[in-house]
């Protein structure tokens, strides 16, 4: 089971100074989030009382919904790096 405190160090934390996350840290923290699907998709596939396979389930889906936010995060970065981009070469 993923303990709260092993999700919350998951997520990336900002520099207070640094409005952006950095890049790697995302990455990381977005193979990480994988890793961990696949371990709990791993025990739901063995689990045979209904509670474990309800708790599975919820793990699952917080975790794919961590994942497409750290999608979404590398997804702004990229666009705003070729917004400045284009905005140099102009």
């Amino acid at each position: 089971m993923v303990k709260r405190e092993r999700v919350i160090s998951m997520i990336p934390k900002a520099n207070p100074l640094d409005t952006k996350i950095d890049k790697e840290d995302i990455l990381a923290s977005l193979k990480e989030a994988k890793l961990e699907i696949d371990q709990v998709f791993q025990r739901f596939e063995y689990a045979t009382d209904p509670y474990l396979i309800d708790s599975c389930i919820y793990e699952i889906k917080a975790l794919q919904l961590k994942y497409e936010y750290l999608r979404r995060q590398i997804k702004e970065q990229v666009e705003e790096q070729i917004e400045e981009q284009v905005e140099e070469q102009k």
